[in-house]
């Protein structure tokens, strides 16, 4: 079953035949979601970088970097798509709308709270990873994914391709979209994400990573660059 989560600023919808108990997600998806991703994402060459796993207190920055931008990501009402298999939350993913700011956490105040929290450095290599990606992606409105994880014990189920889908059809509703962007710094996705239709369309060398910068036009606009 898979379905929007809800924000500060929508009530969720879901899409599937399963509907019944789906009108009202327990509070705990804010928690549920952070769990997810901390599990997807804690081997990630990007969130290792960012968050210097090479360092004490890796742990703690990965767990207070999801926790802030996940509560933000809420809070700003930006789509979040979420995978429900056997009543848990198995899968997320984090979406901006072609109108939206990036990176959604670029405002001072979330800027010096993720200081605070993460340390200057973690910051720093952080935004510098977000205008690089930024670079490469298309000038034309699009979705961006943000994040887009899947709980390592769940992963092979093809839950991050239910995502992908479902992220695409909205992108090919949305007449203000163009198509949807994302980015990978491990080479194995660029086959991947290949599969679902997306190409690349730049790379850079962020740090120790290299980043290839994908996009995926709607089926109504291939014309779209």
């Amino acid at each position: 079953m898979v379905g929007w989560l809800p924000s500060a600023a929508h009530a969720p919808e879901w899409s599937g035949d399963d509907r019944a108990g789906c009108h009202r997600p327990r509070a705990g998806w804010v928690d549920d979601t952070r769990r997810v991703l901390v599990a997807a994402f804690a081997s990630d060459p990007t969130i290792r970088y960012v968050c210097d796993a090479e360092s004490d207190g890796f742990e703690r920055r990965l767990h207070a970097l999801y926790a802030s931008l996940v509560r933000l990501q809420c809070d700003s009402g930006e789509p979040r798509l979420g995978v429900v298999d056997g009543g848990s939350l198995v899968a997320v993913c984090h979406l901006l709308r072609p109108a939206a700011r990036m990176p959604l956490w670029a405002d001072a105040t979330h800027a010096l709270r993720l200081a605070w929290w993460l340390g200057p450095g973690a910051l720093m290599r952080g935004a510098r990873f977000v205008r690089a990606a930024a670079r490469c992606h298309p000038a034309t409105p699009h979705y961006y994914v943000v994040s887009i994880g899947v709980d390592p014990a769940r992963q092979g189920h093809g839950h991050g391709g239910v995502l992908l889908r479902a992220i695409h059809a909205r992108s090919e509703a949305d007449p203000t979209s163009a198509g949807v962007a994302l980015d990978t710094q491990n080479p194995r996705n660029v086959t991947l994400y290949e599969r679902f239709g997306y190409r690349v369309t730049g790379e850079e060398d962020i740090g120790p990573l290299h980043s290839w910068c994908m996009f995926r036009s709607n089926a109504r606009g291939r014309t779209w660059t």
